[in-house]
């Protein structure tokens, strides 16, 4: 895999274009995606959703996963560290998470064919294809579809993704994860 150290893309306008109509931006970031800045976002969220307890739960949940697979897996990369950028928002009905990151096409391919996977299964058979993933063989590269697996599964929503060509190397990837505010 070819790991580039930085693009020339500014990742918060590529997420701004996805932003629900009427949407309102609670957080947003673009960096290095450390353990030390996860924090720094799970203490954005409870600021921003500790009034409705069922969203708030799903969203650190989600935002775990997912910024556990910016760290690990995006091809901008400064420190040994992922580089990506999210946004918190909320319309009147729910908060959603933008979270985007840099991922060769090669890559690409592949992780799109899991997304349209996990995006066919219901709930139940999910379930079990987690627990299969779950069960391979160590050092079998299992790639991010595990979190995609239980974002899907939190959500109960399919996977919502977008994808703007860098070059012909690269692209961005985009994830668009709602949370109902009443659930």
């Amino acid at each position: 895999m070819e790991i580039r150290t930085s693009f020339d893309i500014n990742q918060l306008e590529l997420l701004k274009e996805e932003m629900p109509a009427k949407a309102k931006v609670l957080f947003q970031y673009q960096g290095v995606f450390s353990k030390e800045k996860i924090k720094d976002f799970l203490t954005e969220i409870s600021n921003h959703t500790s009034s409705w307890p069922s969203a708030h739960k799903k969203l650190y949940y989600i935002l775990i996963e997912l910024a556990q697979n910016v760290s690990k897996y995006s091809n901008w990369r400064e420190e040994d560290q992922g580089v990506g950028s999210f946004i918190l928002g909320e319309t009147e009905k729910e908060f959603f998470f933008l979270m985007g990151n840099v991922i060769s096409n090669k890559a690409l391919q592949v992780l799109l064919k899991k997304c349209d996977i996990i995006n066919s299964l219901d709930r139940e058979s999910l379930r079990l294809f987690k627990r299969q993933q779950r069960n391979l063989i160590p050092g079998t590269n299992r790639g991010a579809h595990i979190g995609l697996i239980m974002v899907a599964l939190t959500t109960k929503k399919p996977l919502d993704i977008r994808i703007k060509q860098i070059n012909s190397d690269f692209s961005y990837f985009i994830l668009n994860v709602g949370v109902e505010k009443i659930s």
